[in-house]
């Protein structure tokens, strides 16, 4: 299951996609993001991130989005 949900996000990237945590458990139900993230880039593949904040709350929150087009796993 943990390489089906690696798998997962790297095809939400490689369409393009920035994913944050909260768009991962809502739409694919991974809790996990950063370490696939984590495990995504020691396997070479060159995703970059930044720091964002909810105005309405104040909460802060990560985007991920690959840097370079890869073929898909």
């Amino acid at each position: 299951m943990k390489e089906k949900q690696e798998v997962t996000i790297l095809n939400h990237l490689l369409k393009g996609g920035a994913i944050t945590n909260w768009q991962a458990i809502t739409e694919y139900g991974i809790t996990r993001l950063a370490r696939y993230i984590s495990t995504l880039i020691q396997k070479g593949y060159d995703i970059d991130s930044k720091w964002d904040k909810n105005e309405a709350t104040g909460a802060r929150f990560k985007t991920y989005w690959l840097m370079h087009p890869y073929t898909p796993l």
